[in-house]
């Protein structure tokens, strides 16, 4: 269990920009699948899902029928995964892309005053021995670096004693890399992790690091975020999927898309 973890969540009413963004996403997804997807080959072969089906039901006493309608259903099962496995994959793709940018966006709070997290390097090559933190104020250095050769990673313990929202600074040698902590005010756009190469930038956005051969990642741990209507607490992700399924069922009937 993470640092993070042990602290409560923070638990807000419902995000009116993450019901508009979850409603919009459904539909944009639903009219991704349809312009991606072929209607007529989902048709045929949900007809003979629905055929197979029936025959099943009719000719439930007839053994011979029965094994046949099996095979029947099994094959018309394949047509129509066929048939919505590469729109389903074109429409998973952006969703995919999307989904860092939210959670730092919907899924992170920052640390309470009080709480403690952890900062974490992960470096290349050999160890970095002379490492240190400098933190700003407000912010305390609760532990030496515990070092994890194996693993090419140094970690501390930090206490948040009152807001910041100022970089981490940590040294060693010559060169130095900064990571943003916030304590205390509300959430932004809320980076957990900060790295150095382009692609590990686009799978965890927010901040990179200034060009290093030292440092490929600065991690800390944020506190979780839900979001509460009428009792009922949820992860952001759980009231994106709800929202954008019933927007993009509306949308089928009204743009008729079949799936």
């Amino acid at each position: 269990m993470g640092y993070a973890d042990q602290i409560a969540p923070l638990v807000e009413p419902l995000s009116l920009s993450l019901i508009v963004v979850s409603l919009a996403a459904g539909i944009a997804m639903l009219l991704l699948f349809r312009a991606v997807s072929r209607p007529a080959a989902i048709r045929s072969a949900r007809r003979r899902v629905q055929a197979r089906l029936l025959e099943l039901r009719l000719f439930g006493d007839e053994p011979r029928v029965v094994w046949r309608a099996q095979l029947g259903l099994f094959h018309a099962n394949l047509l129509y995964l066929r048939a919505m496995a590469l729109p389903i994959f074109i429409v998973a793709i952006p969703a995919t892309l999307a989904f860092p940018y939210m959670d730092a966006l919907y899924g992170r709070a920052p640390l309470p005053v009080g709480s403690m997290t952890l900062l974490t390097l992960h470096y290349r090559g050999a160890p970095a021995e002379a490492a240190r933190v400098v933190a700003p104020a407000g912010l305390t250095v609760e532990s030496g670096g515990v070092r994890v050769p194996s693993e090419h990673e140094i970690s501390w313990e930090l206490r948040a004693e009152a807001p910041v929202d100022r970089p981490v600074r940590i040294e060693f040698g010559n060169a130095a890399v900064t990571k943003l902590v916030r304590v205390g005010s509300q959430g932004e756009f809320l980076a957990e992790t900060a790295t150095a190469g382009l692609l590990s930038w686009m799978l965890s956005p927010g901040e990179r690091l200034a060009s290093t051969s030292l440092v490929d990642s600065i991690h800390v741990e944020y506190r979780g975020r839900r979001y509460s209507v009428n009792g009922w607490r949820m992860p952001w992700e759980a009231w994106f999927v709800l929202l954008s399924m019933l927007s993009a069922m509306a949308g089928k009937f009204y743009w008729k898309v079949p799936f």
